[in-house]
């Protein structure tokens, strides 16, 4: 059980990793976008 809830905590933190990588990108997605924008 213990082999269980380690591998159950170490995929959490892969989730936790993916959706912090995931907001990053968004987050350097939208500053391009303005970044064009205010060049145009």
């Amino acid at each position: 059980m213990e082999v269980m809830s380690g591998i159950a905590a170490t995929m959490v933190d892969i989730l936790k990793v993916g959706d912090q990588v995931n907001f990053e990108l968004k987050l350097d997605g939208n500053a391009g976008e303005v970044t064009n924008i205010s060049k145009k």
